[in-house]
């Protein structure tokens, strides 16, 4: 097992949370998890985007502070490094 959940591994787990309400009339602490669980999957997935945006946004830094910009001098180099 990895140390981060893929796409694949969060649809499985929301594909079964239905099946956990079959046993939330036992158990007080499965209806717990079971109506937490999409509100979880939901923030995996937001905290998953953000970080591909500070990924990203890494990047770009690491670009701008190769290209020795500690002002607007050297944008353009930068911009190339980035690919745009």
């Amino acid at each position: 097992m990895t140390d981060h959940l893929t796409t694949q591994q969060l649809a499985d787990i929301e594909r079964a949370v239905p099946r956990l309400s079959e046993y939330s009339e036992q158990s007080d602490d499965v209806r717990t998890v079971a109506e937490g669980v999409p509100a979880l999957l939901a923030e995996i997935r937001r905290l998953q985007a953000e970080l591909t945006e500070a990924a990203e946004d890494v990047t770009w830094l690491r670009c701008l502070e190769a290209a020795g910009v500690d002002n607007w001098e050297g944008i353009e180099t930068a911009i190339e490094m980035r690919g745009e």
